[in-house]
């Protein structure tokens, strides 16, 4: 793919209990290196020898024992911004202020290829649910994403890998109803291109939606395989044309923008800076 290069972040996924969490280390250490090999909790720090050299090591963040949580009225309403996004969780807001203690896991293997640094974040996340019980939410920083736990391990799993949650569709209106955007948010912590579409109503938003999980999925499995001027198959026989742009909604990054043709197009404007719920 030619034009700007992805530059990706740590994947971060918050954890809120309503109650203090009681946390083993050492079983939740064994649990994980039953699914991951060879492990060690070093410094706040699962630690996987993967060479001779300490560089050669991976290592994924988890912060333990929890705190309290506490958050300022711009926290509050970056907070209302990823509920809206999040319509699969239609009452996370009000499962959020009952909750009190939050943890962290956050990967810091951002050289190693993406689907090893999510499989190992995965397992490690899975571990957590399965050991420390009493999780009401999953947070997941980067996708500006929010589930239940059950949302994850029922439906997630189960639909996309895993997938959704660390990768979060998002989908913004014009006031008039005309005009509809649908993106993709977390393919770029993996070195990925998100994607997005502008289009009107003549198309299904579902099935808009549908198809840009499944290029996410496909670009996950195979990187970023989509170039400049590849077309896809539209819903009525039209080609839809593919373009690294900049995304049209914040954050700010190059993106594969998925242009439905005339007939189908949106033209629905936002800043990059100024994205906000309003337009859901």
């Amino acid at each position: 793919m030619n034009g700007d290069q992805v530059m990706p972040v740590p994947m971060a996924c918050d954890l809120y209990f309503g109650k203090d969490p009681q946390i083993n280390i050492e079983i939740l250490l064994a649990a994980v290196a039953k699914r991951l090999g060879e492990v060690e909790y070093v410094n706040s720090m699962f630690v996987f020898p993967n060479g001779q050299n300490e560089t050669d090591k991976s290592r994924i963040y988890f912060r333990f024992p929890a705190e309290q949580c506490s958050f300022t009225e711009e926290q509050h309403e970056e907070f209302k911004i990823v509920f809206d996004q999040s319509r699969h969780t239609p009452n996370a807001a009000e499962i959020f202020e009952s909750c009190r203690y939050s943890i962290t896991l956050e990967d810091f293997m951002i050289a190693e290829h993406w689907q090893k640094r999510f499989h190992y974040f995965q397992e490690i996340l899975l571990a957590i649910l399965e050991h420390v019980p009493g999780a009401k939410l999953l947070h997941w920083i980067e996708s500006q994403h929010v589930m239940t736990p059950e949302y994850y391990l029922q439906e997630s799993l189960q639909t996309s890998a895993g997938l959704f949650g660390p990768i979060n569709l998002r989908v913004y209106h014009d006031p008039t109803g005309q005009y509809t955007l649908v993106d993709t948010l977390g393919l770029d912590t993996m070195w990925l291109y998100d994607l997005q579409c502008n289009f009107n109503s003549k198309l299904d938003l579902r099935e808009v939606k549908d198809r840009l999980m499944f290029y996410a999925m496909y670009i996950f499995d195979n990187s970023n395989v989509i170039q400049n001027g590849n077309t896809l198959d539209g819903m009525h026989g039209e080609k839809w044309l593919c373009e690294t742009k900049p995304s049209i909604i914040a954050p700010e990054r190059p993106v594969v923008d998925i242009y439905p043709g005339a007939a189908f197009a949106g033209k629905l404007v936002i800043p990059s800076h100024a994205a906000n719920s309003s337009m859901v």
